[in-house]
């Protein structure tokens, strides 16, 4: 598990390093496009915390996989994907919501998708609510 840990936090190390420094340092890299640019460099702080946050995530859902608790992570993602869908129609259909659906929106989005996850992963690995899996 220990090295688990060490490559998802490599991984996510690299992945926030670059999604800071491409829209900051090298804005034309992908496009030229001035509004194009903006918007990614205001959105970068966000990108990078949800991108943080998912390799982690993998990596102790592969410990959740490897401990084969494949029951109660099929039971997560029947929830934690409900829960996506039902806000996902929430934003798409209330007036007053549909303004969240920006750049920032979609990654502030994904950020808080990955941290629900991480949580929960966290706390079924540590044993909160735990039972062993049923063979």
């Amino acid at each position: 598990i220990k090295r688990i840990v060490g490559m998802t936090a490599l991984v996510a190390l690299c992945n926030t390093a670059i999604t800071f420094s491409v829209p900051l340092l090298r804005p034309g890299l992908f496009t030229a496009d001035a509004e194009v640019t903006r918007l990614l460099r205001r959105a970068a702080p966000i990108a990078a915390a949800g991108l943080l946050l998912h390799p982690p995530v993998v990596g102790m859902e592969g410990c959740l996989l490897a401990t084969k608790d494949v029951r109660w992570l099929v039971r997560h993602y029947v929830v934690t994907g409900g829960i996506a869908v039902a806000a996902t129609q929430l934003l798409l259909k209330v007036g007053a919501l549909r303004s969240a659906l920006s750049l920032d929106g979609i990654w502030l989005y994904l950020a808080a998708f990955q941290a629900t996850r991480a949580i929960s992963f966290v706390g079924r690995l540590v044993g909160v609510g735990k039972s062993p899996p049923k063979r």
